[in-house]
């Protein structure tokens, strides 16, 4: 039997959030060879059950795992390392630098989870319904917004005051 996901792991990571050890499955990999480099890399699609990612590398110290076989598509590994890097504005790449395989993609043999495409800005319940929107006049009123208390629903709300105001 697979290990379990750490659903969330990528929505957090990505985000800028510091997760501890979190466990992926390696949906799909892909050999990079960079001009000029002595090095080839590693480009992977990551799935935490919940979100897909596609802007993910290996770190080229890890390249002897795919080579040799024992990380493959479908493996599940448990980062213990990782860096997420902003390039091109606003685009982060996740670069694993280090990682234990827990389970061979030959032995996990499917998808866990229904992963969907994690697109950073995007709302996390897709489905929530839309605020509807103010008449202009009401829009330009100033509003007074209150801070919200330091609990783990404050949290959610200072999350929701950047999208509607409350």
């Amino acid at each position: 039997m697979a290990p379990d996901l750490t659903s969330g792991a990528i929505e957090a990571i990505v985000g800028g959030n510091n997760f501890d050890r979190p466990v992926l499955q390696i949906i799909s990999s892909k050999k990079i060879t960079a001009a000029g480099s002595s090095a080839d890399r590693y480009r992977l699609l990551l799935s935490d059950g919940l979100h897909s990612y596609s802007h993910a590398m290996l770190a080229t110290q890890l390249n002897n795992l795919m080579e040799s076989g024992e990380m493959d598509n479908l493996a599940v590994v448990q980062v213990d390392k990782y860096l997420c890097n902003t390039i091109q504005g606003d685009r982060r790449v996740l670069i694993l630098l280090d990682l234990n395989v827990l389970a061979k993609g030959s032995d996990v043999g499917v998808r866990l989870g229904n992963p969907q495409q994690f697109k950073p800005g995007e709302a996390r319940n897709e489905n929530a319904a839309q605020p509807n929107a103010q008449p202009v006049a009401q829009a330009q009123s100033p509003v007074k917004k209150e801070q919200p208390s330091n609990t783990s629903n404050g949290k959610l709300l200072n999350m929701l005051t950047l999208y509607w105001t409350i």
